[in-house]
């Protein structure tokens, strides 16, 4: 190789580095851009970058209000809307890329999704400004609209228990999570605003970071006292080998203040033997609930042991305490049952009971061999019974009863219930006033919502959801 050729290889190299320093210096030099999701405009019911939607849900807030990302340079929103967006999706079977409505606003990009089929995809936001591009990525999820007029709250799947707050909101219990949810009753999506109950109960089961659920199967308003309501575990056996749980034994009150998505929950009070007190009652009454409630023993059938109903009674002072099972009498398994506690509020004292709890005589209703998933006082003075099996089959029934033990339960006519699995109701108002009308809501935890055989329970929050469904009972 020359000298002359050795000289021309040098310059060029030389030339070569000065122009990569020079190029280097101006892309330092700029602005960078990047994007980041809005949750200030983006509605409460969706918390990206992990969005569920249901397919034809009109109140579904993907669809109906969207989501909102920031363009940004150095962090700073931009002010002008001279960029380029382009979105796009690895799963058009789910998230067609025609179907996502794209505009844009000062700095900023609204998105609204309407989901073509079920299952998960990844839409990819793609923003071009000043010759830089930046992207941000939407893991995206959608199931079918399985129930007519149903509503399909996300945040949690295993809804047990609730009480309404006012005629737009409810507080829901989850049995597999030591939480109260506040929901709006109107819409699906995620929850306005969670209370967890963990760490202010005297729990035993668990470590001391992490306690095992309470399993919240009864909620019930105080007749007396319209702020105060009161929270039961199932008291069942759980896990594979069906152990005593003494968590689930818990009962709790809670005190709300305040109106609508304002509202405050505080623990007022507690109380972890109505189990032991209820077995002692039962074996008084011959309905072997020892046997019932022993460890190892299936609570989920007929002669096992599972609360899940609770309410006060036409008195307004006795408190029934409804049982899934054991459906009675012993030797002729016909009935659910009953537990009418005496006196509860006076007994329960805040927490600070006075004695042992009274209890007056058994009562069995005639449900059709079924037990009671849920009960609640209407204002017509007349009670909701939401009725199904003990064990793990759906039969979901819907009857009125007057309360009165001598009174036989009537059973109502609603269609398409009867393969729901309906945890629990409340009563629907509107505009101040008793609508005729009852909203049920479903523990859809096993459910397999996107067609990939996992069930609801397992899945990241924002990905679980339950049903509610408003039904006229008139």
């Amino acid at each position: 190789m020359n000298k002359f050729f050795l000289n021309k290889l040098h310059t060029l190299l030389l030339f070569t580095v000065l122009l990569t320093t020079c190029f280097t210096s101006i892309v330092v030099g700029q602005k960078q851009l990047s994007l980041s999701f809005d949750t200030q405009s983006t509605t409460k019911f969706l918390c990206p970058p992990r969005i569920s939607s249901v397919i034809n849900d009109e109140s579904d807030p993907a669809t109906k209000y969207g989501l909102f990302i920031n363009v940004l340079e150095d962090n700073n929103i931009i002010r002008d809307t001279n960029f380029q967006v382009v979105v796009s999706s690895n799963g058009n079977s789910v998230l067609n890329a025609k179907n996502i409505k794209v505009s844009k606003k000062t700095g900023k990009i609204h998105l609204l999704m309407i989901p073509n089929g079920v299952g998960f995809c990844t839409i990819t936001v793609e923003v071009s400004y000043k010759k830089q591009t930046a992207t941000i990525n939407i893991e995206y999820a959608a199931s079918d609209n399985s129930v007519k007029d149903g509503l399909y709250h996300t945040g949690i799947s295993d809804a047990s228990a609730a009480i309404s707050i006012d005629n737009n909101t409810m507080l829901v219990g989850d049995d597999e999570t030591n939480q109260l949810l506040l929901f709006d009753t109107r819409v699906s999506g995620l929850p306005i605003r969670s209370f967890n109950y963990e760490k202010l109960l005297d729990l035993e089961d668990g470590t001391i970071d992490t306690k095992k659920e309470v399993d919240v199967e009864c909620a019930a308003k105080s007749a007396m006292h319209p702020n105060m309501s009161y929270w039961l575990g199932s008291m069942s056996n759980g896990g594979k080998r069906m152990d005593v749980k003494s968590n689930r034994n818990t009962l709790f009150a809670t005190a709300i203040s305040g109106i609508g998505k304002d509202i405050d929950v505080k623990i007022i009070g507690e109380y972890h033997q109505l189990r032991k007190n209820l077995i002692e009652w039962g074996k008084t009454n011959g309905y072997q609930l020892d046997i019932a409630a022993s460890a190892g023993m299936e609570p989920k059938r007929v002669d096992g042991f599972n609360v899940e109903g609770m309410c006060f009674a036409p008195d307004n002072t006795t408190l029934y305490v409804c049982f899934r099972a054991p459906i009675v009498p012993v030797k002729d398994r016909n009935n659910a049952l009953i537990a009418p506690l005496l006196n509860f509020e006076t007994w329960f004292n805040n927490g600070k009971t006075t004695g042992k709890p009274q209890f007056g005589k058994p009562i069995e209703i005639d449900l059709n061999k079924r037990g009671i998933r849920d009960i609640i006082s209407l204002s017509d003075k007349s009670y909701l019974i939401v009725a199904g099996n003990s064990d793990h089959i759906k039969n979901a029934a819907l009857y009125k009863w007057t309360g009165l033990s001598e009174d036989r339960p009537q059973l109502l006519s609603i269609p398409d219930i009867s393969n729901l699995p309906i945890e629990a109701a409340i009563e629907v108002f509107e505009d101040g006033m008793p609508s005729g009308k009852v909203q049920l809501i479903c523990d859809n935890g096993s459910t397999a919502w996107y067609n990939d055989g996992n069930p609801s329970k397992n899945l990241d929050y924002r990905y679980k959801k339950f049903i509610s469904k408003v039904v006229k009972i008139n």
